[in-house]
């Protein structure tokens, strides 16, 4: 099967060094269609082979799967609603005092990483094997494997989505269910795709609302999609600096942002959207929009980059360089994330250098 093997690539460093050494050397059961998407590394094409596989293989266990969508490629993953009062109480930090590590009670929140398999640490392994009750919202039908053969209890939460379904309401009940389950089993495992701390908003909303109910709750970190960025485009933040914003959020509050460090924006196919929607299509005239506000600040021909971090054991990212004046006619899917390199470096402050002690003429 070929879920099997990627996961088999993914879990067992000894078979994925074989496999780099003898890459023809396929299981007997791989058709001719799959081993010619593993050979070309066809991202789109594995999704949708491992998709038609465990739809047969699992339909009674995940009804989700009779489509060819997740969660992140058909519009969504959670982040933050917009802020409509601007008022941002200090008590939210109250709540937000790290607990132990883990242990065999309460919430606990953990990450695949990008790359399920590969990017997920051994302490997230560990939490997911050990809890109790596992519940889980992944980008992709391999991770959802992994984490059901790791713990027999793991359920989906994908079945909260709905078409035409207001985001933060489909939020809300994913952290409703997650806090009921707490309740029942007082030991609960919570998965999300990629770094769970970063742009998931019902993952660090449950854990404050779990530690104001009185259980002990925490959050492991998990390989992001910005780490992969880092990684596959060269960007250092210790050389520019780096800002991050989900992309429509960046617009609507209009954030004050340095054009001399690089900028991350994320959900960018995801700009101006507030309803879930399977066949959900990046908007042309929502991305010019974000086109115009930005070339206000670097000129339509500054060049920006497409992103989006691999997300299987086999293939690689798909980095896409374009100037910003032809970012709303580009292939954009909801999981893409916007770079936008400095304009410029700014000019180092001379005199604070030489009473700081530090040479700048080496």
């Amino acid at each position: 099967m070929l879920s099997d093997f990627l996961l088999g690539l993914a879990t067992d460093e000894q078979r994925l060094a074989q496999w780099k050494e003898n890459p023809g050397d396929f299981p007997v059961d791989l058709s001719e269609e799959e081993r010619d998407a593993v050979r070309q590394g066809d991202t789109a094409k594995l999704r949708k082979l491992l998709y038609q596989e465990l739809t047969r293989r699992h339909m009674d266990k995940r009804p989700h799967f009779a489509s060819e969508y997740t969660v992140s490629i058909s519009g969504d993953t959670p982040h933050c609603p917009v802020n409509q009062s601007g008022v941002f109480h200090p008590s939210f930090w109250s709540v937000m005092q790290p607990d132990p590590l883990w242990e065999f009670r309460g919430l606990t929140i953990v990450g695949t990483g990008i790359r399920a398999g590969l990017q997920t640490t051994p302490e997230s392994v560990l939490c997911i094997r050990r809890a109790t009750k596992v519940l889980f919202l992944v980008a992709d039908p391999l991770s959802a494997t992994l984490i059901e053969q790791l713990n027999p209890t793991a359920e989906s939460m994908q079945g909260v989505y709905a078409k035409g379904k207001y985001r933060l309401e489909i939020y809300n009940e994913i952290i409703e269910k997650i806090l009921s389950k707490l309740r029942d089993c007082t030991d609960v495992c919570v998965v999300f795709y990629g770094h769970p701390g970063m742009f998931v908003y019902p993952a660090h909303e449950a854990v404050r609302l779990a530690r104001r109910g009185g259980f002990l709750a925490r959050m492991f970190p998990g390989v992001s999609a910005e780490a992969n960025l880092c990684a596959d485009l060269g960007v250092d933040p210790g050389v520019a600096g780096l800002q991050s914003f989900e992309a429509t959020n960046f617009v609507l509050n209009q954030y004050r942002f340095d054009t001399s460090a690089g900028i991350v924006l994320w959900q960018v196919g995801l700009f101006g959207f507030a309803y879930w929607d399977p066949d959900y299509k990046p908007n042309p005239a929502h991305l010019q929009v974000l086109v115009d506000y930005l070339s206000k600040h670097y000129g339509a021909e500054h060049e920006v980059v497409i992103y989006e971090a691999a997300e299987l054991p086999l293939g690689n990212p798909r980095v896409q360089r374009c100037p910003l004046s032809a970012l709303s006619a580009a292939k954009l899917l909801a999981i893409s994330t916007l770079y936008v390199p400095p304009k410029g470096l700014p000019s180092a402050n001379l005199d604070l250098a030489k009473e700081l002690g530090i040479p700048l003429d080496r």
